[in-house]
């Protein structure tokens, strides 16, 4: 009755499911192929021995404007479709199990302006290359537990303002070319390692910067204009005390 049901709903601006069973998968690709004013989309999928699979998508929903999946995707990437939603601003990734191909589709659209990946990339290194990201002005990378090495190459991410890394444990050394991000305003750190603080701290040079106390659990450095990376402030959170 809801596969059939859905099938009708020609005119949906905004779909969200929960827990769509693979036998579904079929039905749902078709009935997304003719909803061509679609603007927002979400899919959670809790089960992890099921896949997200949207590749057998026909015609791509280009309206788009909001993509969120959560659940292990098919094949480990985002369908070859992903490159035609020319009107997507904001994409949210939990548990995909992406690697640096998908990556490289979303760095081609160029409306897309916030970027969250919630343990959603599996590969230990990470790059945003030259003119990737052209608009994007936020990007959260959420316990992605490989992650190693971030490399942000010159001319990518050019209207990034804010970076936010987030548990990303073994993320120990500074992402390489962070000079090349020259709108960077904020960076926030929750929950990093001692020594990739530490060489952040270092790499914004003797150019006057000040420890300010922040309030709550925050603590805030601020770097005076001009600073070598063009910040801001840098944010170091501290992830809440457990309450038993």
């Amino acid at each position: 009755m809801i596969s059939k049901s859905l099938a009708k709903l020609e005119q949906m601006k905004s779909l969200e499911l929960f827990d769509v069973d693979a036998s579904f998968a079929a039905v749902l690709s078709s009935s997304i192929s003719k909803m061509s004013h679609l603007q927002r989309l979400g899919i959670t999928n809790s089960n992890t021995e099921s896949v997200i699979d949207l590749e057998s998508i026909t015609v791509a929903p280009r309206k788009l404007q909001k993509l969120a999946l959560s659940g292990r995707l098919a094949r480990g990437k985002l369908p070859g479709w992903t490159c035609f939603l020319t009107s997507l601003k904001q994409v949210y990734l939990i548990a995909s199990g992406i690697a640096q191909d998908s990556l490289l589709l979303l760095s081609s659209l160029p409306g897309l302006l916030h970027l969250s990946l919630n343990a959603a990339y599996r590969e230990k290194e990470m790059t945003f290359a030259a003119g990737g990201f052209p608009a994007l002005q936020t990007l959260t990378l959420h316990e992605l537990s490989n992650l190693s090495q971030i490399e942000f190459q010159r001319g990518c991410l050019a209207e990034l303002h804010e970076l936010v890394l987030d548990k990303c444990t073994k993320l120990a050394d500074s992402p390489k070319g962070m000079e090349n991000l020259t709108r960077l305003q904020n960076l926030k750190l929750v929950g990093m390692a001692p020594d990739l603080i530490e060489k952040l701290q270092d790499g914004k040079g003797d150019d006057g910067c000040y420890y300010k106390p922040g309030t709550g659990s925050s603590m805030i450095y601020q770097v005076p204009s001009p600073s070598r990376y063009h910040m801001k402030s840098i944010v170091f959170l501290k992830p809440p005390a457990v309450l038993v």
